[in-house]
């Protein structure tokens, strides 16, 4: 794991204009935003997650972070369910984080892989705040409980946490929506979008639930293929993080 990034090295800390100490501006409840106001929302809050896989394409730990008006609302990293995350796996990930003075870091949180899939669920696609990470065709599957075949040559996703093996057969929870990912062709990244969940009280309303692909993003600005974060990081002149 060593060889992989500090996730927020490169994120500069923001400085509010008050004269007392800072104080991060938090919601205090947890609940949709208005449809009139959903835009808004929308711009001021992302979900950002990034997958750590081994060399034979496992995910092995999932860094998660979600800001609020550029502030951190709460950061952590995601291990797979069957493992139990040692006191060393859990000070490695506490070092791949920015240095940052006191009260700009909240505390690092632990989940499983299950945890993580149904915090996607509730985030992006209930509340409806933007899912962000690199190439998400290739992450999504990382927490993947069940793959099947969908519409058109693309296939759909059922996050971990968002179903059960009953009988020796996975079953998709009835208020947990699934992903459809299609592909694109060679060297491109896929098109990801929510399924409705069967049980239609559960869909967000007066919100369309947004993904933002960092790879196509840096493809766009580039008028190429951007390979990799490095890529991206060259492409955008930021020092690229090191442990």
């Amino acid at each position: 794991m060593a060889h992989w990034i500090r996730l927020r090295a490169h994120v500069e800390p923001p400085v509010p204009e008050t004269d007392g100490e800072p104080v991060e501006p938090e919601p205090k409840e947890d609940r949709p935003p208005a449809p009139g106001r959903s835009a808004d929302f929308r711009r001021r809050r992302a979900f950002l997650f990034h997958v750590v896989a081994d060399e034979y394409d496992r995910a092995i730990a999932i860094f998660f972070r979600e800001v609020f008006d550029r502030w951190t609302r709460r950061e952590g990293v995601a291990f797979p369910d069957d493992i139990e995350p040692t006191s060393d796996a859990i000070a490695w990930a506490s070092q791949q984080r920015q240095d940052l003075r006191p009260g700009f870091v909240v505390p690092l949180e632990v989940l499983t892989f299950s945890e993580l899939g149904r915090l996607l669920v509730n985030r992006c696609y209930r509340f409806g705040v933007p899912m962000v990470a690199w190439d998400l065709a290739w992450s999504l599957p990382k927490l993947a409980g069940h793959v099947g075949r969908s519409v058109g040559g693309s296939f759909s996703v059922a996050l971990l946490g968002c179903g059960a093996v009953v009988d020796g057969k996975w079953k998709d929870s009835d208020y947990c929506p699934r992903l459809r990912i299609t592909a694109r062709g060679s060297g491109q990244a896929g098109f990801v979008k929510w399924l409705a969940p069967r049980d239609r009280d559960s869909m967000p309303k007066g919100l369309r639930p947004e993904f933002v692909d960092l790879r196509n993003l840096a493809a766009s600005v580039a008028g190429r293929a951007i390979d990799t974060p490095r890529g991206a990081a060259e492409l955008l002149d930021i020092d690229w993080p090191s442990p």
